[in-house]
Order: C-alpha cells, then sequence, then structure tokens
C-alpha cells in the first residue's frame, strides 16, 4: 500500500533551492507499485431505511443522504455543489435549512447540505483537503435537536428538499448563493497549507475545486443547477441516521404516519411559518416498519 505509484509529495512556504527534490527523494526507498487498487462496486440502493441508533443523550443528531455518481472530476459536480451551499454551507448562515430550522424555528444549533464527503478542518468552518474519494455522497446535517422536535425537524429538512428538486433554486436564492460562494471560495485557500492541500487533490481528481468555482460561477445560471439538481438528487433515496435515548418512542411516532406538529416555547410566532408548519407537519415519510431498525450504539462499533 504504501508505494511509489501512490504517492504525492507536497511542499510549501519559504524552503531554501533544492529542497523539494531531496525530500521527494527520501522515499526513494519505498517500492515502485503496490497492489492494483479494487474496483468500486456501486454502493446498494438504500432508500427509504432509517437506522436509529440508542444512547443516552440529551438531544438527538440527525443525518440522511444517499450516494452519488460523480465527484470534482464531473462538471456536473460545480452547479450541485452550488445547489447543496443554497441547502445549508458549513457552519454559515446563508444556507435554507439554517434559515427555516435555526433562524426561524430555533430548532437547533446546525443544519447543513453537503455534495461530497465533509470533514471539518480543526476549529474552521472550512473543509479538510487531502481526503479525495472515489465515490462521494449527498448528505443532510441536522445538528443537535431536542427530542420532541426531531420528527418536525426530520420533515422540515425533506420538506425543504422535496421543493428544491421539484420547483428547482429561486432565483434569487441562486443569486444570493453565487455571490457568497464567489467571495467564500477564497477563504479556502487562504494559506500556504490549504493552497498546497488543493493542489494536491487536484491531481487526484483533474479539477482544482477552488479554481473551477472561481472560474464557473461568474457564467453558471439556474438552468444548469436545476438539471444538476434533478439529474443527481433524489429524496426517494435518502437513507436517515438518527441518534436517539429513546429510539422505540421515536421509531413509533415515524412508523405512525400521524403530522407531528412543532410548539413553540415562545408566543407571537409569526403566521407564515405557522402556516408552512401545517405542510411541514403531515410531510409524508414513506416508511414501512421492516425499514426503520434500532441498534445499540455500542452494536456500531462490533465486527
Amino acid at each position: 500500500m504504501f508505494t511509489q505509484d501512490r504517492l504525492i509529495v507536497g511542499v510549501a512556504g519559504g524552503y531554501p533551492e533544492g529542497f523539494p527534490e531531496a525530500f521527494a527523494a527520501r522515499f526513494s526507498a519505498l517500492p515502485a507499485e503496490g497492489k492494483p487498487r479494487k474496483k468500486l462496486a456501486p454502493p446498494p440502493d438504500r432508500g427509504g431505511e432509517i437506522l436509529i441508533v440508542e444512547k443516552d443523550a440529551r438531544a438527538n443528531a440527525v443525518s440522511m443522504g444517499h450516494p452519488l455518481k460523480l465527484t470534482r472530476a464531473v462538471d456536473d459536480f460545480y452547479p450541485l455543489y452550488l445547489a447543496g451551499s443554497y441547502l445549508g454551507e458549513h457552519r454559515t448562515f446563508n444556507g435554507q435549512l439554517m434559515l427555516e430550522l435555526r433562524q426561524k424555528r430555533g430548532l437547533n444549533y446546525g443544519d447543513y447540505a453537503y455534495v461530497e464527503n465533509f470533514i471539518q478542518d480543526g476549529g474552521t468552518t472550512f473543509p479538510l483537503t487531502n481526503i479525495a474519494r472515489r465515490q462521494q455522497h449527498f448528505e443532510i446535517w441536522l445538528r443537535p435537536v431536542a427530542p420532541q422536535a426531531t420528527a418536525f425537524a426530520i420533515r422540515a429538512a425533506l420538506f425543504e428538499l422535496d421543493q428544491l428538486v421539484r420547483e428547482g433554486i429561486p432565483d434569487e436564492g441562486f443569486q444570493a448563493t453565487r455571490e457568497f460562494l464567489l467571495h467564500y471560495v477564497d477563504l479556502w485557500a487562504q494559506d500556504t497549507s490549504r493552497r498546497l492541500g488543493h493542489a494536491m487533490d487536484a491531481l487526484i481528481y483533474g479539477k482544482d475545486i477552488v479554481a473551477e468555482l472561481k472560474a464557473r460561477l461568474p457564467s453558471m445560471t439556474k438552468a444548469e443547477v436545476d438539471r444538476a439538481i434533478r439529474k443527481h438528487l433524489d429524496p426517494k433515496r435518502l437513507t436517515i441516521a438518527i441518534v436517539s435515548d429513546n429510539a422505540k418512542a421515536l421509531r413509533a411516532q415515524l412508523l405512525s404516519g400521524k403530522p407531528t406538529p412543532m410548539t413553540y416555547d415562545t408566543k407571537d410566532t409569526p403566521a407564515e411559518v405557522l402556516q408552512r408548519d401545517k405542510a411541514i407537519e403531515g410531510f409524508p415519510l414513506r416508511v414501512t416498519p421492516n425499514r426503520v431498525k434500532i441498534v445499540s450504539a455500542k452494536a456500531m462499533f462490533e465486527k
């Protein structure tokens, strides 16, 4: 596995002349070639499944998503990235999920969406570099959610995604997200370490995500984004994972098919929010008993 054909050596900063070559030469003792990489099989379609992980917790955590057939190497990735950012860029307030779930309803701390695997870079809001994958996924995070609001929060996220797929991205949301990303992506490469990381990722994918977004966003159209959304995002294919301390009650609630109305602790909730809540609380989950499973947190780490 540790062979020269799998190795990328990256150097950035104020290094002396000849250092990169000398540093790379230190790896010449590694074998030239390793085992061929296994061909990745398409992941199984597990849409409609809900896994509830039971553990002691004051609040619940929710993840939902499905596999994607594209990476940064594919042109469709970039309009799809804009759609994901519109739904919810990591730990920012420009996303539709943050606006509807947190800002208007105070349901939880964070509501974000991703069109590739996301690992946060330390204490920043930015993605960690050098975790390239041959297969990616679309994902929504809801963290943390009060137990009594979990079913409503899940329905709210599904409602927003369903509306995005059916109606496309609103023109105002498209324009605002495009303008936001044109400036925000510069922060991903604000120091030599991150610039090096993105340059190394570009060698793997064949495209530098920062450079591609900066080049594509000015001429990107709403029609391109809508086409990518409808081609690659499918609410019916979502698998949902929930961490909860009362898995049986939550399972029964989700399977009942009954509306899960939201009760607010504060007065004077705007009428437009309450009206939208009526559509959300009864949004169909389309789940069956054999596809809603409970497992203990301990079992998740057993072979």
